[in-house]
């Protein structure tokens, strides 16, 4: 079995209001191992989001802890956990976030620039990246002068540069056409089956779901499932989760 590398422990989280809080998580428990792809879905509310900026160190829960790779990010001051999230995890979000005065190769090495370190320690890994996620002819343009697919594939060559132990993606596919957002999935499931990263991606869609491993149901703050799906064929996987689903009315 593979090693665990992510381990959440009684995570609940609560957001001060006027009259008091909002209970986002209840108490969640989840192990993600080393080298596993796994998808996060609940309906509009259930936590997806903010369980998903637990695990990445976004954010501090109420109670309960994460431990990635045996490290309790708790017990971390804020600059250690901003070195964490720097050298450790990698993230992905709906909205590209590049910036709009650098190019495509600018923005894909800039981790490294912020970080200290020289783009040619990672030449090897760029060149793959740029390789895998066919960039070659775009790396000289600015965002505006990238499709909205292209500028997903560059922020999801940022991420990996660094080869980061986790990818934490937050909707990847939300601002992407259909086969944009499918193309996007074949990268991040390429990624994880042929380079080895692991993922935790939060989505409301079954045919972006269908490419994980496993599929972690939210409801009201807790996990109320888990739908194992495998790795060889991610989109003939669709009907064990898609039944289970239909039966939770998500």
């Amino acid at each position: 079995m593979l090693a665990t590398i992510l381990h959440a422990e009684g995570l609940v989280k609560r957001f001060p209001v006027r009259d008091g809080y909002v209970q986002a998580l209840a108490g969640v428990d989840l192990v993600v191992r080393r080298g596993e792809f796994v998808a996060i879905m609940g309906s509009s509310g259930s936590g997806k989001s903010t369980l998903l900026h637990l695990l990445g160190g976004l954010e501090r829960p109420s109670a309960g802890r994460v431990l990635l790779d045996g490290m309790d990010l708790g017990r971390l001051s804020d600059r250690e956990l901003t070195l964490l999230r720097r050298r450790k995890i990698g993230f992905v979000f709906q909205f590209f976030n590049l910036i709009p005065t650098l190019t495509a190769h600018e923005n894909i090495i800039l981790p490294l620039l912020i970080d200290g370190k020289r783009p040619a320690e990672q030449a090897r890994m760029l060149e793959l990246l740029v390789r895998l996620l066919r960039l070659e002819g775009v790396l000289d343009h600015r965002p505006d002068q990238l499709s909205g697919g292209e500028q997903q594939r560059v922020a999801i060559a940022r991420a990996l540069l660094t080869q980061p132990d986790v990818i934490m993606a937050d909707e990847p596919t939300g601002n992407l056409d259909h086969a944009s957002g499918m193309e996007l999935l074949e990268h991040l499931w390429s990624s994880c089956a042929h380079l080895g990263r692991t993922i935790v991606m939060v989505t409301h869609e079954a045919k972006a779901a269908i490419f994980a491993d496993r599929v972690v149901l939210l409801q009201d703050g807790l996990v109320i499932d888990q739908v194992p799906l495998g790795r060889d064929k991610p989109r003939d996987n669709a009907r064990p989760l898609i039944a289970r689903l239909q039966e939770l009315g998500l």
